[in-house]
């Protein structure tokens, strides 16, 4: 019998989120990546180097949150953000060694949940539709809790989030997945649902109702008009039956 042990002493959780992120703040070796690594039972995320050579590995950083971490997305070389217990979003600068440290901002992304976190995504749409007419310097982030039934849309400009849009559902048992499927359309899901929201353009959308309705409308009008001169749906007119129809169809 083979009894495996963990000596580690690290304190896992099913929840736990680990990403490979950008390194600027000290030299690496071209074998080693940087990950960012959350610990939700102690409600830390740590920066860590791994050598795939050596398999070595240096812890370089250590948040301590508010929360317990649920996601984790990184902004730039010097900004990240971790979603939390609670429905928040930390806000942590990664320069710097000072240990008590604390959050940049936090923000309370679902108030209406006490849940986590669920997903944290950039969106890579260039629609108008969706980022205006004026393209601007800033980046869209799309976000969901477990503990709330509707999803949120931000913008992301110069490392600060801007409340954007706010997309109800009618999930009932919290959101887990978000997905950018097509240029205006995202995906949510949990474990038993998965929903498709497209954007779509009102005006467009009204002027291409209206347009079918007007080529229906006239249709059915050279449709009437035809019948009422073939009166022995022959299927064809002769010279004088075509100047009246034409000439019913322009009043």
């Amino acid at each position: 019998m083979i009894i495996r042990k963990d000596y580690s002493r690290r304190i896992a959780s099913d929840r736990d989120q680990m990403i490979e992120i950008k390194w600027t703040e000290t030299i690496i070796q071209s074998s080693a990546t940087a990950f960012a690594v959350s610990n939700y039972q102690k409600g830390h995320v740590y920066i860590t180097l791994v050598d795939l050579k050596t398999r070595r590995q240096s812890r370089m950083k250590t948040f301590v949150l508010d929360n317990a971490p649920t996601k984790i997305y990184q902004i730039d070389d010097n900004n990240m953000l971790f979603g939390t217990e609670g429905g928040k979003i930390e806000h942590w600068i990664v320069s710097g060694n000072d240990p008590d440290k604390k959050a940049k901002k936090i923000y309370h992304a679902h108030p209406e949940s006490d849940a986590g976190i669920s997903a944290i995504i950039e969106l890579k749409t260039h629609s108008g539709l969706l980022r205006g007419k004026t393209e601007g310097n800033f980046k869209l982030i799309a976000t969901a809790s477990e503990g709330a039934k509707e999803f949120r849309i931000w913008k992301l400009q110069n490392c600060e989030l801007m409340p954007y849009l706010k997309i109800e559902t009618t999930f009932t048992d919290g959101i887990k997945y978000l997905l950018e499927t097509q240029e205006t359309q995202l995906a949510a899901a949990n474990e038993k649902t998965i929903k498709f929201y497209d954007f779509i353009d009102k005006d467009e959308k009204d002027a291409k109702e209206k347009l079918q309705k007007d080529k229906d409308e006239t249709n059915k009008k050279m449709k009437e008009i035809w019948n009422s001169i073939d009166v022995k749906n022959a299927g064809k007119l002769n010279q004088f039956e075509l100047r009246k129809y034409f000439d019913e169809l322009a009043k």
